[in-house]
């Protein structure tokens, strides 16, 4: 999948948590996005095969504000992954992210309450959904 018009596209490769009887994954995900002050929109491909997966939003904020290196950032991805919604999470540091990730389905969103707004992290606790760490770079 080749970015068009969105202004960053991001190759991550995810690792799940392993679990008793369920052994770590490991998926790569190619991120189009626009980025719009702060705001994220764009599309997410799983990076094997390109199929587009779904639509992305979120966030940026620079973390300059909090007296840290004004090129890093937190950036937070919320879309979907089959029937999994998944929350992401992350410091970008110049063309590098590091982050995790949480993919529930929607009867864990419900349970939750209300869902915020895309890129407000809302306090959760993990249930059967997967967990596990995002790396990957800008390219």
């Amino acid at each position: 999948m080749a970015c068009i018009e969105p202004n960053e596209e991001w190759t991550i490769e995810t690792v799940t948590d392993a679990r008793p009887n369920r052994p770590s994954t490991t998926q790569i995900l190619v991120f189009c996005l626009s980025i719009d002050q702060g705001m994220i929109t764009g599309e997410v491909a799983d990076g094997v095969t390109g199929q587009v997966l779904s639509l992305v939003k979120g966030t940026r904020e620079s973390l300059g504000r909090l007296g840290l290196d004004e090129a890093s950032s937190l950036m937070t991805l919320n879309f979907s992954n089959g029937p999994a919604r998944v929350m992401m999470s992350g410091v970008t540091f110049l063309r590098n992210f590091r982050g995790r990730f949480t993919s529930f389905v929607d009867a864990q969103v419900a349970a939750m309450g209300s869902v915020s707004e895309p890129g407000t992290a809302s306090p959760f606790v993990p249930s059967d959904g997967d967990t596990g760490t995002g790396t990957g770079s800008q390219t």
